[in-house]
């Protein structure tokens, strides 16, 4: 009998001690506090909008009229190519706005083709004339 009581008093403070643990974690968790055995979460953050911005892929230019090639397309100044109007063809690129949504100012940017630089280099004008013969 007295292992029987025995038996009884140590279920009964196991169980008092898991009650009284599963309270606490409740209330941990009301508090904010995370669970150390859950695995981290991602934050909730909202995914930055990528600027789109258009393709230059050459610009031309022939009896003074340059065009542009953006996008794939053939384009001229104060033409437009998909959501950009582009303004004006540049020696070396182009300035355009993005097509807005009424009541949204759209402002004026340029993008210009990368510079090529050379990796030849040019002799000097002493070995150019050298090489001819010239003295």
């Amino acid at each position: 009998m007295k292992r029987a009581t025995l038996h009884c008093s140590v279920l009964g403070l196991c169980s008092s001690l898991g009650l009284c643990s599963a309270l606490w974690l409740s209330s941990a968790l009301a508090q904010g506090w995370r669970d150390p055995t859950q695995p981290p979460q991602a934050a909730h953050s909202i995914p930055a909008q990528r600027e789109i911005t258009p393709v230059l892929t050459a610009v031309l230019s022939a009896n003074g009229h340059r065009t542009a090639i953006v996008n794939g397309q053939l384009v001229r100044g104060a033409g437009s190519v998909d959501a950009f109007v582009i303004e004006m063809v540049l020696a070396d690129g182009i300035r355009y706005r993005r097509i807005g949504r009424p009541g949204h100012a759209s402002s004026t940017q340029e993008l210009h083709l990368p510079r090529v630089s050379s990796h030849f280099k040019t002799p000097t004008t002493a070995l150019t004339r050298a090489s001819t013969g010239v003295q």
